[in-house]
């Protein structure tokens, strides 16, 4: 009898610290907190913070529909820094808001380093990177019937933090066809510090120069040195000639 005492005491004990267990568990499902979702997407001290920016407005220990809401990923900024994406899922229009947050951690905390502000924000992960980060693109679009407009915002990483860098306004199909064209709007200073964070070089022409090793030296594709220097003949280098290239002239493509 004391055997079978002390065995139902010993499994009450071990339900209850399993009970304890599940319960300090993060909860899932459409009825779980908002600080629950958050933590079985990332672990972090503050998640009753985070919630406040995903979901303003809103009790971060109501009930929420959060991983309903937002597609969740991890993002690595170029130069081994993890950023934690929280994005807003599309629905069938393409020009909805659509709320997307970029996080990064900052001790046990996550910190909100970029704000889509409704709209679609990537990665430019096939363009040279600035100051050892990619840079990040948000682009808007609106297609009214009496145009077509794309409107996209260039953000690069200064060193301390994401800056706009510039603005380019795409037009089509517009009527009067005097609105159509593409037009580039720097950010006041904006524009000298992003031109210092790309990779610039200006080579002299010697004996014995070939563009393939020039290409090679620098590691910049033949084309594009072609391109900037206004040269239609690979094999027509001249001894002396000053071969100029700017890399912002690429990362701002």
């Amino acid at each position: 009898m004391r055997i079978h005492t002390a065995a139902a005491v010993m499994l009450l004990i071990i339900l209850g610290v399993h009970a304890a267990a599940v319960a300090d568990e993060p909860q899932a499902g459409p009825g779980a907190s908002c600080i629950d979702a958050v933590l079985r997407t990332v672990q972090c001290a503050n998640p009753d913070e985070v919630c406040r920016i995903l979901a303003p407005g809103r009790d971060p220990r109501s009930g929420s529909n959060l991983e309903g809401v937002f597609d969740f990923r991890t993002q690595d900024l170029g130069d081994g820094t993890e950023a934690y994406v929280f994005s807003h899922r599309p629905g069938k229009d393409a020009y909805v808001y659509l709320p997307n947050f970029h996080f990064l951690r900052s001790g046990d905390k996550l910190v909100l380093f970029f704000d889509g502000r409704g709209v679609p924000a990537s990665y430019l992960t096939d363009r040279p990177k600035l100051n050892g980060r990619y840079q990040i693109e948000r682009v808007s679009r609106a297609d009214t019937g009496l145009y077509r407009k794309r409107e996209a915002e260039r953000w690069f990483w200064n060193g301390n933090q994401y800056a706009l860098a510039f603005t380019r306004l795409t037009m089509e199909q517009a009527k009067d066809p005097k609105l159509n064209g593409v037009t580039t709007t720097w950010n006041g200073d904006a524009q000298e510090a992003y031109r210092q964070a790309s990779q610039s070089w200006t080579h002299t022409v010697v004996a014995g120069d070939t563009l393939g090793a020039i290409s090679k030296k620098f590691g910049v594709p033949a084309d594009e040195i072609m391109r900037q220097n206004d040269i239609r003949n690979a094999g027509a280098l001249r001894l002396g000639q000053q071969i100029r290239y700017e890399g912002w002239k690429v990362t701002a493509r």
